[in-house]
């Protein structure tokens, strides 16, 4: 009997042995994550372009210049803590939104990139995804070129991260390759906070405060890093086959980089509370003298 469409289609489909929880590993070959790819480079300078017009216009010119909060702080800053502390509140809040349109729950949860969720709209999840990944290479090549005495190993886990991402986006637009989406989605899960590096420049002398924020933080961070990586390792495992020779190999050195800098920030964190433990204990003798 002569197969029909259809059960070629369900054929193809019962092939794909994704775990629980990795269906949208099931892509078909070749499909990309979105139709918008051939745009990339208007959508990174666009990006560009517009942390450069919030990066001068609504941070320096009017938050730490004309607000009463930050303009105290930033006369007393020097030219490079000047920079950190606006580079902080521009990835906090590309960060924020990231997190509100990401919809990263939305393919773990079955869906493929052409689901659209959002009821009679063109738009897809792999639009979405096409987005934010230009959003986020073009915020750490923003942060690179911004911000002065970065650390070396910052600069390797920035650098590694965006070409990574950039490079997801590639893979899905070759036939040959279907890896594409898994990478894009490793690569999705690596961020690092900042809302306790801005309180730090804000509230200097607040020794109890920033204490416990520095302290929550580290926990916080080291935390966060154990459940990043074991969701990449269990993505990395659980879909070895699927990869590409290559990324067998970048993969885990691309993690252990993103580990590292997470490890070293939680170090600087755990220190910074250690400064403030003891400023905190200096000043309580004072009072009591």
């Amino acid at each position: 009997m002569a197969s029909t469409p259809n059960s070629t289609v369900l054929a193809v489909k019962a092939q794909c042995q994704a775990p629980m929880g990795l269906k949208w590993a099931c892509l078909e070959k070749g499909a990309p994550v979105s139709n918008g790819l051939p745009y990339t480079g208007i959508m990174l300078a666009t990006c560009l372009i517009i942390f450069g017009l919030i990066k001068q216009f609504a941070l320096e010119e009017y938050l730490m210049r004309k607000q009463e909060l930050y303009k105290h702080t930033w006369k007393r800053l020097s030219h490079r803590d000047q920079r950190t502390l606006v580079n902080h509140h521009l990835s906090l809040g590309v960060k924020s939104l990231i997190l509100i349109i990401v919809p990263f729950m939305i393919i773990v949860s079955g869906r493929q990139f052409a689901y659209s969720p959002i009821p009679r709209s063109p738009i897809s999840v792999g639009d979405m995804m096409f987005v934010v990944s230009n959003i986020y290479t073009a915020m750490y090549v923003f942060e690179l070129c911004y911000r002065t005495g970065i650390s070396p190993i910052a600069w390797l886990h920035h650098t590694g991260t965006a070409i990574m991402a950039q490079y997801a986006l590639l893979l899905s637009r070759d036939k040959r390759h279907s890896d594409g989406s898994i990478e894009l989605i490793l690569c999705l899960l690596w961020a690092i906070p900042h809302a306790t590096f801005i309180m730090y420049r804000l509230y200097p002398t607040s020794h109890a405060t920033l204490y416990r924020w520095f302290t929550i933080a580290t926990i916080v961070m080291l935390l966060s890093t154990l459940l990043e990586t074991a969701i990449v390792f269990w993505i990395y495992v659980a879909l070895f086959k699927r990869w590409r020779a290559e990324l067998k190999i970048v993969t885990p050195i691309m993690h252990m980089l993103f580990t590292t800098a997470q490890l070293w920030g939680a170090r600087a964190l755990r220190g910074l509370a250690q400064k403030q433990k003891k400023l905190l204990e200096q000043e309580k003798t004072r009072n009591v003298n």
